[in-house]
């Protein structure tokens, strides 16, 4: 109710602006901005917030991907609530990322993205624990989610969200953890679209 449209507006349309400059094509947005709608105004707002985000990102030649994020405090903690709710804005700019812990933490099938794969924008994976993808042996888990990429023809990206740990020994060095990570991405995503 004490929402500054003023503020939101510029803050809004600054950000998105310098991203558009960089070259950003994918902006992610946080799930928590969007706090659970507890009257017809707040859902109004919500889907107002949505819009603005859309019109800004495509003035700036970019999408905005709403990222569900497993908080049961917000509008769309699962895939299912975020496809929901992107359907209800209906902005083409305004789409989904699918992060993989937030599905495992919802116990959400990762199937439910074949309900509409071109709402689908952009794709978060890590390990066990949270760190990168070849950390903690949840390959199983990989392949089942890029199964569901590959089968719904998903071409967008996919990015590591989460911190790096050293695998190695000696001094944490992020260029030999990122190779790690990338070609262990690499054979995975091989070895499914061989399938």
């Amino acid at each position: 109710p004490d929402a500054d449209w003023d503020a939101i507006d510029f803050f809004t349309k600054r950000t998105l602006k310098r991203l558009g400059d960089l070259g950003v094509k994918t902006a992610g947005i946080y799930g928590k901005f969007f706090r659970k709608a507890e009257t017809t105004k707040a859902m109004d707002d919500a889907i107002k917030y949505a819009n603005l985000l859309g019109d800004t990102a495509k003035a700036n030649n970019m999408n905005i991907a709403l990222e569900p994020m497993a908080d049961p405090d917000s509008l769309f903690p699962t895939y299912v609530e975020g496809l929901k709710f992107a359907n209800e804005v209906n902005h083409p700019e305004v789409k989904l990322m699918a992060d993989m812990n937030y599905f495992l933490r919802n116990k959400e099938s990762f199937e439910v993205i074949e309900k509409d794969p071109s709402m689908n924008l952009h794709c978060h994976i890590a390990g066990s624990g949270g760190a990168q993808p070849n950390v903690g042996g949840i390959r199983d888990t990989h392949k089942a989610f890029f199964k569901v990429l590959r089968d719904t023809n998903f071409e967008g990206g996919v990015s590591c969200a989460c911190p790096w740990k050293n695998t190695g020994d000696g001094e944490f060095n992020l260029t030999e953890e990122t190779a790690k990570t990338l070609k262990y991405l690499q054979y995975l995503r091989d070895e499914v679209y061989a399938e």
